[in-house]
């Protein structure tokens, strides 16, 4: 028989608690000063009544941890965030991109940092030149944008870029991320982010510096999410053990509640028996009268401490009914927690309107798939794709029937691989996609039967209309000393020669020999 055996129930069930109330310290400063207070008044053998406020406040802080965790974003941070997308406004952008400007400014509040981030970036990522195609950075002065007759198009493009960000935006930056680095999870990434500001100069290296801070800021969110998750999952653990606990010493409480009731039967049938004996019995003088005066105290004390028993188990049953109850409030709670940071992370690693991963979340697997092609050098390819005349398709029937589109071809793209492969949306109308265990050729015929789906297939834009799209790829496979930039930029090669072909291929790229 254990030390605990022979401890009282109350006294284990108040062991339980605190052991249950250690397993959470660390977390969070608030929740340890709420265990603090909970394991005092467990000490001071405080009753279940008097526990149940207590409780009640740990519930409640588990209840709204969650907004703490998937929302913390001070008011301050909030200030320098819009500085810095006010900074971006008074750029000499087109008219359709400050609309979208604006439009994440407005969504900020709702939205989280690396969120609200993605968003510019991906805004960044979409602007054009007005005269051609060709992408560019935006962030030229209009009198600075003037070039010489001789200059073309593409020089005038480079000479915007490597114009130099005026200090306003800079101080943005700067006063953005002091503000972030208030906040826990975020003030090592803040250190990191602060050095790469002290060495940005040109505009064209903006693009790359929003990125790698919406990056840096959806790791650690995502790292204080897994802590959290393993908390929760240490409490649900302890939960269960205390639940079965109280059902077991409920269950001990009735039994005895039971037995008590029977020995006071048995034991008030042998009594009144003996005395009934006596009272029957000739002679015995005085001592007679004595004993039954005896026989009659010891029934009324019998029955004496069968109420007293009786009104006691009664107590300890109702105060471990509260202390059940309270303990299921706080396992919902848990669960309902878990369950929102599985749905903060699906939001934070999956496109809105795709729902497929976003570059983020490949960015993640391509780290996994390159670590194991380098260890075990077993074949991986990866492809680049895009939508035909994409533009072309918005300008004609709008940026709703854009969307459905995408979220067609995306559908079309995720069914017809196979489920080891991953793809991704990695901005606009391009995907990207790995596929592991595949060579080139392989996996050029697998991306040929993809594109003839894709082709064959008319896309509802409307309950009236529906039209056809195209897609070209390009596609590349991880040979000799490739680095991830390696194979995708060859990918991206590809891409372009498909598109140089017109449209509608799947072109192949080899670090020596292309192959179409």
């Amino acid at each position: 028989m254990s030390k605990e055996d022979n401890l009282s129930e109350d006294e284990q069930l108040r062991r339980y608690l605190i052991r249950i109330s250690y397993s959470g310290m660390g977390v969070d400063k608030e929740l340890d000063g709420l265990l603090n207070v909970l394991r005092r008044q467990l000490k001071l053998q405080a009753s279940a009544e008097e526990l149940k406020p207590y409780i009640d406040d740990i519930t409640e802080f588990l209840r709204v941890q969650e907004e703490t965790v998937g929302s913390a974003q001070p008011k301050s941070t909030s200030s320098a965030l819009l500085g810095l997308l006010e900074q971006f406004e008074n750029l000499p952008l087109k008219r359709k991109d400050k609309q979208q400007l604006k439009k994440i400014k407005k969504q900020a509040d709702n939205r989280s940092l690396d969120e609200t981030l993605l968003a510019l970036q991906n805004l960044l990522e979409d602007i054009e030149v007005a005269s051609n195609s060709k992408r560019w950075n935006p962030f030229a002065k209009s009198n600075q944008a003037e070039a010489t007759e001789d200059v073309t198009d593409s020089d005038e493009a480079s000479l915007v870029a490597n114009e130099l960000i005026p200090s306003a935006l800079r101080d943005a930056l700067n006063n953005f991320v002091e503000q972030l680095g208030n906040i826990d999870i975020y003030r090592r990434a803040a250190e990191n982010i602060k050095d790469q500001i002290q060495s940005l100069e040109h505009y064209d290296q903006l693009s790359a510096l929003i990125e790698q801070i919406a990056s840096v800021l959806l790791e650690a969110a995502n790292n204080e999410h897994v802590q959290f998750e393993s908390f929760l999952q240490k409490l649900n653990k302890r939960l269960l053990n205390v639940a079965s606990y109280l059902n077991q010493a409920a269950v001990g409480q009735e039994s005895l509640l039971s037995d008590t009731a029977n020995l006071d039967k048995e034991l008030t049938k042998t009594l009144s028996e003996i005395h009934q004996e006596i009272s029957d019995t000739e002679g015995l003088g005085s001592l007679k009268g004595r004993l039954l005066s005896s026989f009659e105290h010891i029934i009324n004390s019998v029955s004496h401490f069968k109420e007293t028993q009786k009104n006691k188990v009664k107590a300890s049953i109702s105060e471990l009914k509260i202390v059940r109850e309270q303990l299921e409030v706080t396992e919902e709670e848990a669960e309902r927690l878990k369950q929102n940071l599985k749905e903060q992370r699906f939001k934070a690693y999956n496109d809105p309107l795709t729902s497929l991963p976003n570059r983020y979340a490949y960015n993640e697997r391509l780290t996994q798939e390159y670590s194991r092609w380098r260890r075990y050098r077993n074949a991986l390819s990866l492809v680049v794709c895009d939508i035909d005349h994409f533009k072309k398709i918005n300008d004609t029937y709008g940026h709703q029937s854009g969307d459905e589109v995408l979220k067609n071809i995306a559908k079309s793209l995720e069914h017809g691989l196979r489920e080891s492969d991953f793809i991704a949306r990695f901005g606009g109308e391009e995907f990207v996609i790995l596929m592991p265990e595949t060579k080139l050729a392989d996996a050029t015929k697998a991306i040929n039967k993809l594109r003839l789906i894709i082709r064959d297939k008319p896309i509802p834009i409307s309950p009236e209309k529906s039209i056809s799209v195209t897609m070209s790829f390009g596609v590349a496979e991880f040979e000799g000393s490739d680095t991830a930039t390696d194979v995708f930029n060859k990918a991206d090669k590809a891409l372009y020669r498909a598109k140089e072909k017109g449209r509608n291929q799947v072109c192949a790229e080899r670090s020596q020999k292309t192959s179409d």
